[in-house]
């Protein structure tokens, strides 16, 4: 879902289902933290290769305190500022204001959506009648 959909998409999607905002802004959050956590640690592997030092198994083996420290640290400090840049998002749609939300993006139920659906239904059917028949 979130690797078709923008962040927008999933919030008016929500919106649209009537889920309270307080729930979806910091769902947003949560689904924004994540890949931005996958990238940061990606950078700080490259960051210990060109320095020279072996981030593999054995190098973990070998040297587990030096290892733990290159990572754990500048991953620490890398989702401090990210939790900040994204609480400051969260400032920024206005979490605490009560008024009637808005979105750029219109989301509608199309016939993919209900064909899923369905297929989803049937499957969920299935598998609690294959659970009482003990299949």
């Amino acid at each position: 879902m979130i690797r078709t959909s923008e962040i927008s998409e999933v919030l008016a999607s929500l919106q649209n289902m009537k889920i309270p905002y307080y729930i979806n802004i910091p769902l947003a959050v949560i689904l924004r933290f994540f890949p931005t956590l996958k990238q940061d640690i990606t950078c700080i592997k490259q960051g210990i290769k060109t320095r020279g030092i072996d981030i593999s198994f054995l190098g973990f083996l070998k040297h587990p305190f030096k290892v733990y420290e290159m990572m754990l640290i500048p991953m620490l400090m890398r989702m401090l500022c990210t939790a900040t840049e994204l609480s400051a998002s969260v400032e920024t749609r206005g979490l605490g204001v009560s008024c009637k939300k808005t979105s750029y993006t219109e989301v509608k139920f199309r016939m993919l959506d209900m064909l899923l659906l369905v297929i989803m239904m049937v499957f969920y059917l299935a598998i609690i009648i294959m659970k009482i028949k003990n299949i």
